[in-house]
């Protein structure tokens, strides 16, 4: 779980940074493709030339609103309507990331200035998209992860209880032997090498017991003899 939010949050967090900062890059691209377009016709202060191109730089993509600033700072032209979000510092520092929209403003040559703002509906979408993608993988990183987890428990938990287990009975004199799994790995080996150690460990106890056995038939022997 740990891991899947590490993910997670990684992966969403550098998608939305991309995401704006590709947004924002292609905004200046745009703004200064369309002044390129507009600047002969603010040079002549033709008016009519200008509300005729405002409908064309609304074309470009994601595009909703434009104006057109000359170099004394006054609006000549507003379209579709006079609703553009301007502020001083959306104007002095190019791009103002706005929270339904960003604007971006460009050069015109021969003075004044172009703003146009987009809409980040799309980008919204695309990090909706990101958002899931990385959600998916979140939950197919939980599923190994348990599926680890389970086999690890099965592979290694499991059989290491079996054996501390059999340790504890032998400690009390149970020498009973393990049960060999039947897979060929580390722990068929290790039960069998326990089973000969306890075969081992019961054959010595078994010796030791009739060694103290005879002796203790020795000492009763003397005892009667002594009497």
């Amino acid at each position: 779980l740990a891991m899947c939010f590490v993910v997670y949050s990684y992966m969403t967090r550098t998608s939305e940074l991309q995401l704006r900062s590709s947004f924002e890059s292609e905004s200046v691209t745009l703004a200064n493709a369309a002044a390129a377009l507009i600047g002969n016709s603010l040079v002549e202060t033709n008016i009519d030339a200008l509300t005729r191109l405002a409908p064309q730089v609304l074309r470009l993509p994601d595009t909703e609103r434009m104006a057109i600033i000359d170099a004394s700072g006054r609006i000549i032209v507003s379209f579709p309507d006079s609703a553009l979000m301007l502020t001083p510092d959306s104007i002095s520092t190019g791009v103002s990331r706005l929270p339904s929209s960003v604007i971006a403003s460009a050069q015109i040559p021969g003075g004044g200035q172009l703003l146009i703002e987009r809409s980040v509906r799309r980008m919204h979408a695309e990090m909706t998209y990101a958002h899931a993608k990385a959600l998916e993988l979140c939950i197919v990183l939980a599923v190994m992860g348990t599926l680890v987890a389970w086999i690890l428990t099965a592979r290694i938990a499991t059989p290491l209880g079996k054996l501390a287990g059999a340790v504890l009975r032998v400690s009390d004199g149970d020498y009973q032997k393990m049960a060999v799994p039947r897979r060929s790995d580390e722990f068929a080996t290790l039960a069998e090498q326990f089973n000969s150690m306890v075969d081992e460990i019961a054959r010595k106890s078994q010796a030791l017991e009739d060694s103290n056995q005879l002796l203790r038939h020795e000492v009763l022997d003397r005892r009667m003899i002594a009497c």
